[in-house]
């Protein structure tokens, strides 16, 4: 950090101007919850709604400047596949996957975790 950077943690959802931001950090809910989950409870709204992190995606992709970078860390579970090609897929319309890094992974026997970087396109 400088001297000169903000950090603001907020609801990305709530009216930000476009292009607002140079860089966004998200972390994404768990999706490693070991027991099951009361389908009427508001955890399978929050924790298994993969329409979150689409949703996500497309409000950083708004609210990010132009070469702008998201920063994002993403479990992925060996069963998940699919759902790690969709969440590529829905990077793809804002941003640039010939800027993505892995800046850090984690293995696990059931999955693993990425932190991930990528460039909104300019």
């Amino acid at each position: 950090m400088r001297s000169q950077d903000q950090v603001k943690v907020q609801d990305l959802c709530a009216g930000e101007a476009e292009e607002t931001y140079d860089t966004v950090f998200i972390c994404f809910p768990s999706r490693s919850i070991e027991r099951p989950i009361d389908p009427d409870s508001y955890e399978m709204g929050i924790l298994r709604n993969d329409d979150i992190v689409f949703r996500a995606i497309s409000d950083v992709g708004k609210v990010l400047a132009p070469s702008g970078e998201f920063i994002l860390f993403y479990r992925v579970f060996n069963d998940q596949f699919p759902l790690y090609l969709e969440v590529t897929s829905h990077l793809a319309k804002y941003f640039d996957l010939s800027t993505l890094k892995l800046l850090w992974y984690v293995g696990e026997a059931s999955g693993h975790g990425l932190l991930l970087s990528v460039k909104k396109y300019a």
